[in-house]
């Protein structure tokens, strides 16, 4: 065994995608665009959460990226297959919010639609299905946001994760979550993981909080040792078979895989963006000073809605951090919920008008920074400014 390799495929069922009209408008060209894009953020932050967490002391499980799929007509949704309308709203005249269904039927009827569609799916060894539905519990409340078989990696169409967008990188957080059970974890705090507290806010908890306590935060990004070991069983099980890398796959791997020159996701969907996924078009970045998380702008996503009067209180959720790449800062990003120095920007950060940008004193200098449009022409001279302070 040269390592463990899931290859994935991302798809957008139709709520989703048509989520993404209203944002642009009712441009169906652009809307087609930023989901697929959105997809492939979604893979590529489950994929940098995969990276940073080791299992058989220093063996990673690599996630590749096989294909995109956009459900772009509603009668393809796998949540609309010969389900009674009664369960689910129509899309006309509805808020994506009012769509729901129980997230054990959607799951049923997810494996049963790969099973229909599956001469047109590329190969893969998992599907995550992101949707704009509310997935429910069997009581009928909002609770459940993902839903995945435990330990059904490699069973064909039975290996497949619906995942609610709640936004950004809480929508990969789920995916991961959903990923870990299809891999044989169960919830932290019970079952075989018993041992382990749901408390601690790993990235098995049954729920995962934006905890104000620093340590359970960034657990929320790592699996428990209860996590890891289950995992490390299943992967040691003949069941686990498709996952096992060996030589031939290593070389379909090198060309299907990104690159490490690959934007992040916080590169691809700006802040403002960010918004506009989790809350709705109307939504932009809360500007309000009293919401600005000035040691950690990281760990939590505020947004405004731009059609409330001005002094109107902005909003969050639950758990709800900022995308890796988002920037922080001038040559800073968010990873992982936290505003680091980016040394990408190191090569790319110059002055454009290099002359302009020199002339003006230290004091001129520091107050033109502060703005954005200013930061583009005289990048270099800021950040030296950013830095002596």
């Amino acid at each position: 065994i040269d390592g463990y390799q899931i290859d994935i495929l991302m798809v957008a069922d139709f709520s989703l995608y048509n989520s993404f009209i209203d944002i642009h408008n009712g441009d169906e060209y652009s809307a087609q665009f930023a989901v697929d894009n959105y997809l492939n953020a979604i893979f590529e932050q489950v994929r940098a959460i995969y990276e940073n967490n080791t299992i058989f002391e220093n063996e990673i499980i690599s996630l590749n990226l096989i294909a995109t799929f956009i459900v772009i007509r509603e009668e393809d949704c796998p949540l609309m297959q010969n389900y009674p309308s009664q369960n689910t709203t129509n899309f006309d005249n509805s808020t994506s919010m009012e769509l729901s269904i129980d997230a054990l039927d959607a799951i049923h009827l997810i494996h049963q639609w790969i099973l229909r569609y599956s001469q047109w799916l590329p190969s893969h060894d998992h599907a995550i299905i992101l949707t704009k539905f509310d997935l429910l519990t069997p009581k009928g409340d909002s609770s459940t946001q993902g839903m995945a078989y435990v330990g059904a990696m490699c069973r064909n169409s039975e290996s497949a994760s619906v995942v609610e967008d709640i936004g950004a990188m809480a929508t990969a957080m789920i995916a991961a979550h959903e990923l870990a059970h299809s891999l044989g974890a169960f919830h932290d705090g019970s079952g075989e993981s018993g041992d382990c507290s749901g408390n601690l806010n790993y990235m098995m908890a049954p729920t995962v909080s934006g905890s104000d306590d620093y340590e359970k935060f960034q657990n929320s990004f790592k699996l428990s040792i209860c996590s890891r070991k289950q995992i490390e069983a299943f992967l040691l099980n003949e069941t686990s078979l498709c996952v096992r890398r060996h030589r031939a796959r290593e070389r379909r791997l090198r060309r299907t895989s990104y690159s490490d020159g690959r934007k992040k996701p916080g590169e691809l969907f700006l802040q403002q963006h960010q918004c506009k996924i989790a809350f709705g078009p109307q939504y932009g970045v809360c500007k309000q000073h009293e919401y600005q998380m000035k040691n950690n702008p990281c760990k939590r996503l505020w947004c405004k809605n731009r059609s409330t009067k001005r002094t109107a209180s902005c909003e969050t959720k639950n758990y709800l951090p900022l995308f890796d790449g988002t920037k922080c800062g001038v040559r800073k990003w968010c990873i992982a919920g936290n505003c680091v120095i980016n040394n990408k920007e190191d090569n790319s950060c110059v002055d454009v008008n290099v002359s302009m940008c020199t002339s003006l004193s230290a004091g001129k200098r520091k107050r033109f920074c502060k703005s954005a449009k200013f930061n583009a022409v005289c990048c270099f001279s800021c950040s030296t400014i950013r830095l002596m302070q």
